[in-house]
């Protein structure tokens, strides 16, 4: 190829990237753009949050002065004893909850759109799931033929026949599931897994439950049931440690104890979990024992969220409180200490924050701005 050959091949080359390089500009600069809008609308939110907050100062001060006017009682007055207004002592473990009391009726509010099924949901699934349908006709009174569906579940019983042929050639050997004479097929034992550890039924109602479903013919005894939870147990050590290895490698791990019945007894039971995993272990006791029994925050190097138990400050790099228990805490202390109108501030801080850190997720911010930490740093 001649000097010139080159020199034209290299120019169009050129001028390939050029345009290549035009586009690349273009795209950065909408999404600049796109960035810069997002940006100016979480400061037009955090605008009203701070008009809000004011609002809330101000609404404070005129119920702290009803507030001293109203509590005067024979203590801090020259009120009379029998003027004396006792109020109940209220209890409970979870008390200054973030749930209140509404007027609202169970279940779907006004102008919720319903997820009823419909007729095209009904074809979808007989075509998808190879559904048997059974026609039942009626006769009513009109001129036009109506077409109706009700979905319903079939649970019929059968029996499976296993016959094993020896033949000396063959390296197979009898299954461990066939040592006894009559078993349980795998989708009876999953079932029984699922609704004793999902859905936290006793082996008394499982009993029930298979007898009714079967039309009495499957009876279980109390301690078939018991002898499939070990199966499952034995099998599942495998997908559990799997579980535990995702929970250690994550950067923090999220802990909570409950209290709960076990075998009739008091019993703990402590969640060990990240955003996609979740192990949970029963002890008889709380503290540092059953935790180290369980050797899952012993080996943990990252950060701890729990609530405020200081058991917890023993293991990870650094512990954390979730903003849930924080709100409870300033909810105590607005109720109980009308000197302290900064809890009540500080309530709305955290829920108007987690309000602007879903709206910012929406729109695919996964952080803030340091303009965005500065406005909450100093509002704390």
């Amino acid at each position: 190829m001649t000097q010139k050959g080159y020199m034209n091949d290299f120019y169009k080359q050129f001028e390939e990237l050029n345009k290549k390089l035009d586009k690349l500009l273009s795209e950065n600069k909408i999404q600049a753009l796109t960035i810069a809008n997002l940006q100016a609308e979480l400061k037009l939110e955090q605008e009203k949050n701070a008009e809000l907050l004011n609002k809330i100062d101000k609404l404070l001060e005129e119920r702290d002065k009803y507030k001293n006017h109203s509590d005067k009682n024979s203590s801090n007055s020259g009120k009379p004893s029998s003027t004396d207004i006792v109020k109940p002592k209220r209890t409970g473990a979870n008390l200054y909850n973030s749930r209140k009391k509404t007027n609202r009726k169970i279940g779907g509010q006004k102008g919720h759109q319903g997820h009823n099924l419909s007729k095209e949901n009904i074809k979808t699934l007989r075509n998808k799931h190879n559904i048997q349908e059974i026609i039942i006709e009626h006769i009513i009174n009109g001129n036009t033929t109506i077409i109706k569906y009700k979905l319903g579940l079939a649970f019929t019983p059968y029996i499976e026949k296993h016959i094993f042929y020896y033949n000396e050639s063959s390296n197979e050997v009898l299954s461990r599931e066939f040592y006894t004479d009559v078993t349980y097929t795998n989708e009876i034992k999953s079932l029984v897994v699922f609704m004793n550890v999902h859905n936290v039924l006793s082996i008394n109602r499982l009993t029930e439950f298979f007898n009714v479903i079967s039309n009495g013919i499957i009876n279980f005894s109390q301690g078939t049931i018991v002898n499939i939870m070990a199966e499952f147990s034995k099998k599942s050590t495998l997908s559990i440690d799997n579980i535990v290895k995702d929970i250690l490698e994550d950067k923090t791990m999220l802990t909570d104890e409950t209290i709960e019945k076990i075998n009739s007894e008091n019993g703990y039971v402590r969640n060990y979990s990240n955003e996609e995993s979740v192990v949970y272990k029963s002890h008889y006791h709380k503290g540092h024992n059953p935790i180290k029994e369980d050797n899952i925050l012993t080996r943990f190097t990252g950060i701890v969220m729990g609530d405020h138990d200081t058991t917890l400050d023993s293991y990870g790099s650094k512990r954390i409180e979730c903003n849930v228990h924080l709100g409870r805490y300033t909810v105590e202390i607005t109720e109980n200490t009308f000197e302290a109108p900064w809890a009540e501030r500080m309530k709305v801080l955290l829920e108007t924050g987690n309000n602007t850190r879903k709206y910012a997720k929406l729109y695919g911010m996964n952080v803030f701005s340091d303009e965005d930490y500065d406005y909450y740093s100093k509002k704390i």
